[in-house]
């Protein structure tokens, strides 16, 4: 188990940081309503990218699931400083849902290559600043345009595809578990031998006895919900296993020695026998003195001269 865990960790770190990595490349504004904007560039062929070429189009762009009305300013800035900072445009305003172009305009085929800085400085129609982000792009001067790079997708799609992928990987690794953990052995069952000598039923809360090739426990349910676990193939019960549960009055109409459980191993079925009480033993509300051995099953309500109801207990 502990490799599977190992495994699944892994691949969930990797999707984790693939998609911080695409997070990464737009930049977020957070509006005083708790708003957010991301903002990312693309080229004029549509494509998100952060890789341009001379005479290509940087359009700049805003999203957000729900509208939103904002106004920017957009200040260039050369690379390592070549020359001073150009302002693209001010008090541009973008409003709208979803992807929103704010702005756009042309690489000259003169412009150095280097990293060149957008940064848009996002404000309210009051000319309050609300937020400002860099955006980077480099611009590489080459005779060989390549193919546009794979779109940004917006966050809220990364982070929801990276959940639901944790989620598969994670029960693929559970369900690969399940699939190679080997069950447990099966006992052998026992030698054949006496039908009732050597023979036990276990007492709740311990591994069950194997009697041929059933296991089974058995004992007597209290109405406290406690159990006098039968230990033996023939047990007899009376006054002294009851007498802490029940009135001293109550106590002295059973008889020291009541009734008995028994176990046959032939038939595999348990049975009752009243042993001369006094006043009787009840199954299901009828009496069984004189019966002789009365078959018994789980469930099955026995009661010793009818002042306590002691459900038998037997799997």
């Amino acid at each position: 188990m502990r490799k599977y865990i190992i495994y699944t960790i892994l691949i969930i770190f990797i999707i984790i940081s693939f998609s911080i990595a695409l997070v990464n490349a737009a930049e977020r504004v957070t509006l005083p309503t708790g708003q957010t904007i991301d903002l990312w560039l693309k080229n004029q062929r549509g494509a998100d990218t952060t890789t341009f070429y001379p005479n290509d189009e940087v359009w700049i762009v805003f999203y957000s699931p729900s509208a939103f009305n904002v106004f920017a300013d957009f200040i260039l800035n050369y690379p390592e400083s070549r020359y001073p900072p150009l302002t693209l445009a001010t008090n541009i305003q973008v409003s709208g849902s979803g992807q929103v172009i704010s702005y756009r305009y042309s690489i000259s085929s003169n412009d150095p290559e280097g990293l060149y800085i957008i940064r848009a400085i996002v404000k309210d129609n009051t000319g309050k600043i609300l937020g400002q982000v860099d955006l980077k792009y480099n611009l590489i001067v080459t005779t060989t345009v390549p193919p546009p790079p794979p779109p940004i997708i917006p966050p809220e799609w990364i982070i929801a595809g990276t959940i639901i992928g944790a989620i598969v990987i994670g029960t693929i690794a559970i369900f690969l578990f399940i699939r190679t953990k080997k069950a447990p052995p099966i006992p052998p069952p026992l030698p054949p031998g006496p039908s009732e000598v050597g023979t036990e039923v276990a007492a709740p809360g311990t591994q069950p006895v194997s009697l041929g090739t059933v296991p089974f426990f058995a004992g007597l349910e209290l109405p406290t919900g406690q159990i006098i676990p039968i230990t033996s193939i023939q047990q007899e019960f009376g006054r002294r296993d009851f007498e802490k549960y029940i009135s001293r009055e109550a106590a002295n109409v059973i008889s020291r020695r009541h009734f008995s459980i028994i176990f046959d191993a032939r038939t595999r079925a348990f049975y009752i026998t009243d042993l001369g009480s006094t006043n009787g033993t009840l199954v299901n509300n009828e009496d069984i003195r004189g019966k002789g051995r009365v078959e018994i099953k789980d469930g099955d309500i026995i009661s010793p001269a009818g002042v306590l109801n002691i459900r038998f207990k037997a799997s």
